[in-house]
């Protein structure tokens, strides 16, 4: 699943996977990145806006660059250590910017995510396939995806939640000049006058 379907049909393939489901804990790789932060607190926006489940973003390990809590503590970001949830609170969970088999990705329980976004190559042993894949290399970064179901899927966005996505993007392509795709620009241009320019600065 990913890059042979339309941005249309991937939401409808997501709120079917997750239909009946109250809750959903997303999650991604140790120590996370712009990218992943913002991939994650994306992702939880988005089912909680589109599809009405609540969620919550929870990281293990540590968020270390100094510019990396600065963008958490700027943009106000729910973002939650793994040490301060339940997982079996949760009906589901999904992974963002990374996959299982990733060797910086810890699963709770070992259980197998219902939903897994990410934009690298997929592990040579990454275990039973998630109900929802959606894996395109193409992309510049993880962000760029959510950003694309977020804009899909008429939601309302926060300029610090654009903020974020648009850093996540920016941090991971290097100032946008590496590995830069269509939908990246797209995403770029998309975010770009949602940004609030004093906080990304």
């Amino acid at each position: 699943m990913g890059a042979g379907m339309t941005a249309g049909r991937r939401m409808e393939e997501l709120a079917r996977v997750l239909e009946g489901r109250r809750s959903l804990l997303v999650l991604t790789h140790t120590n996370p990145d712009p990218d992943a932060i913002a991939a994650g607190v994306g992702l939880g926006h988005l089912v909680r806006e589109a599809l009405g489940l609540e969620a919550a973003f929870a990281y293990e390990g540590d968020i270390y660059r100094a510019e990396n809590k600065a963008m958490v503590a700027l943009l106000g970001l729910p973002v939650l250590p793994m040490a301060r949830i339940r997982p079996q609170d949760f009906e589901g969970f999904a992974l963002v910017d990374s996959q299982p088999g990733f060797g910086n990705t810890v699963l709770p329980g070992g259980l197998v995510p219902l939903v897994v976004i990410d934009h690298h190559v997929s592990p040579e042993a990454a275990g039973p396939p998630a109900l929802f894949e959606d894996i395109r290399t193409d992309a510049g970064a993880t962000s760029t995806l959510i950003a694309d179901y977020l804009r899909q899927a008429g939601v309302d966005l926060p300029a610090e939640l654009a903020t974020a996505l648009f850093y996540g993007i920016r941090t991971d392509t290097a100032d946008f000049s590496r590995g830069m795709s269509d939908l990246d620009e797209q995403a770029r241009s998309f975010l770009g006058p949602l940004v609030d320019r004093s906080l990304l600065h």
